[in-house]
């Protein structure tokens, strides 16, 4: 068959034309053996005789680099410290973690038991600064199970206010904890006692909610005034699951000294 002339090739003809010569004229070049390399030629080959494969040692050493960061080798990368930077990153996980930090599981001491000193290095608290008083106990409604928590009393506070005989006003801030997700469900506070430094408060608070797996978090503020800082005095945590309920338990908890300041 005679060639057809350009002017009459349908453009798609056209095209592929131009590519099948592309490609017979690309190929004599890569398979001819005979002819004399070129500069071009020569510096492509000096490139791909110096990408070799490195020894095995080198290889493995550039794997590890791009190698995603997995658990295991997190935890023999950081071994001890883990834990503790997984520990402040999740007490960030708390609603007004602003103000107060809530204590991770396993950490929430009974408040009637002695305070231990390892408890003290841990949470950053290093002594008692009084004492508080409380009453639990658990009612059933026809609407389910409600907590009963009655603030009554502090005593024996040993905060160093500006002076000798300053009297504080101070209030209780009482926050509820789901243990296991660390999240403040419930936030209450009581009345301001002024110019007491034993304040009786005798408030009830009743919770509709199952007490079990939650704590109780108690803080003692003195209420500075409106252009004065609110200062925290002490705190004490009380971890429900260790109460029984099924009667009305009163007790002393240990307000222990802590660094935290409130903010609003």
């Amino acid at each position: 068959m005679a060639p057809a002339q350009n002017g009459g090739l349908d453009p798609r003809h056209h095209r592929h034309s131009v590519v099948g010569v592309l490609t017979i004229q690309r190929a004599p070049s890569e398979s001819t053996a005979h002819e004399v390399p070129d500069g071009r030629h020569l510096t492509l080959r000096k490139a791909l005789s110096e990408e070799r494969p490195q020894p095995d040692g080198a290889s493995r050493s550039h794997r590890s680099g791009d190698a995603p960061v997995t658990a295991a080798s997190l935890d023999s990368g950081l071994s001890g410290s883990a834990f503790s930077l997984l520990d402040e990153e999740g007490g960030t996980n708390a609603v007004d973690s602003a103000i107060f930090q809530v204590p991770r599981f396993g950490k929430i001491p009974n408040g009637t038991e002695a305070v231990k000193s390892a408890h003290g290095d841990a949470e950053g608290k290093t002594q008692v600064m009084g004492e508080i008083k409380i009453a639990l106990k658990k009612e059933m409604k026809t609407e389910g199970e409600h907590l009963v928590l009655e603030i009554l009393q502090c005593r024996n506070i040993t905060y160093k206010f500006k002076s000798p005989d300053h009297l504080p006003d101070l209030y209780v801030k009482l926050y509820v904890v789901n243990v296991a997700t660390q999240k403040r469900i419930i936030k209450k506070k009581t009345r301001v006692c002024r110019h007491d430094r034993e304040p009786s408060f005798n408030e009830t608070f009743r919770f509709c909610m199952n007490p079990t797996g939650h704590s109780i978090q108690l803080f003692l503020v003195s209420n500075g005034g409106k252009f004065v800082k609110k200062t925290l005095i002490g705190e004490a945590y009380v971890w429900l699951d260790k109460v029984d309920l099924r009667k009305r338990v009163v007790s002393w908890h240990k307000l222990l000294a802590s660094t935290a300041q409130i903010h609003s």
